[in-house]
């Protein structure tokens, strides 16, 4: 994503996460979709919310707040955007959805060194607009280490 970024224009689908405004390249999203039940899954790290089936398609559901450390999302509907990961399909459930915008060349800096942990792991850089900063999550990041903690034999 930071090497395309610095050499070409990208539209970037922000959304929110708790009180922070996350980011997206869009060329990474499949969907976006209202889930209103999702099917919890025994033995799942806890930042798996369970899965749904999606027009026959088992797809796993990532909670973003568990993933940053925030507490985990309500029950009720959830918002989710749906990702390519290998052959499969994953939802990414986020708070709410908010814009897509245009992130030109050169225009999103590195993560900022002070974060450290799953934040910094999670990050792949800041994109500034007018008034914000949008803290653009790395998609395989994201989801390959859910792939690898969902691997783990259970003790």
């Amino acid at each position: 994503m930071m090497s395309e970024s610095l050499t070409a224009a990208v539209d970037i689908i922000t959304f929110r996460v708790c009180d922070m405004l996350c980011g997206l390249n869009i060329a990474e999203v499949q969907e976006i979709k209202r889930i209103h039940q999702i099917t919890a899954v025994h033995r799942a790290p806890p930042e798996v919310r369970g899965v749904v089936n999606m027009r026959g398609r088992i797809v796993t559901i990532i909670d973003v707040r568990q993933k940053l450390g925030f507490e985990p999302s309500a029950g009720g509907p959830a918002l989710v955007i749906i990702v390519p990961h290998r052959e499969e399909m994953l939802g990414l459930l986020v708070d709410d959805v908010d814009d897509i915008v245009r992130a030109e060349a050169g225009s999103i800096s590195p993560a900022p060194d002070n974060l450290a942990g799953v934040e910094r792991e999670l990050f792949c850089g800041v994109l500034k607009l007018d008034e914000t900063l949008v803290a653009i999550l790395d998609r395989s990041r994201v989801v390959e280490r859910n792939v690898n903690a969902s691997a783990r034999p259970s003790p």
